[in-house]
């Protein structure tokens, strides 16, 4: 049973973030800008929104992807993020967990992922129909290497 604040009736502990189908898009649309820049880096805001690439409901999707482990905040540039290891592997076809658990920040410290799902997934489960290149790349020293294109 979930347990609610006194005061601002909040709920006390955590979340989850989970991979969606709107977080796969998301993840699809920057990699396509990390893609042709040919460098892992992406301000969402500047670089997306404001050029139309993502809408603002999108953009909020990072902050699950964080959570997920699919994007990093590169330390020291507010704003911008990078392609994970993880994300890589994931849009390559290797199966991640479907959900993290998120303690809430508090007066001690920032929010945290605790917990993955045993439950996993893979980027073929949110295919829908639409046609989908599992773009077969790398990343090394900050930049995206080609490697093979392989379809799902």
């Amino acid at each position: 049973m979930d347990e609610y604040c006194p005061h601002c009736y909040q709920k006390i502990g955590g979340y989850q973030s989970s991979v969606s189908k709107g977080v796969v898009e998301t993840l699809k649309r920057i990699y396509g800008v990390v893609e042709k820049k040919g460098l892992n880096i992406v301000h969402i805001e500047k670089e997306m929104v404001q050029e139309g690439l993502l809408t603002g409901n999108q953009a909020g999707n990072k902050t699950h992807m964080v959570r997920l482990g699919l994007l990093a905040h590169i330390e020291g540039e507010p704003g911008n993020y990078a392609l994970t290891t993880k994300a890589v592997n994931f849009l390559n076809g290797e199966p991640i967990p479907r959900r993290v658990k998120v303690e809430k920040a508090t007066a001690k410290g920032g929010s945290r992922t605790v917990s993955h799902s045993e439950e996993m997934c893979t980027i073929r489960d949110f295919k829908g129909g639409e046609y989908w290149i599992v773009p077969g790349f790398e990343i090394r020293e900050g930049r995206i290497i080609q490697a093979r294109m392989l379809e799902i």
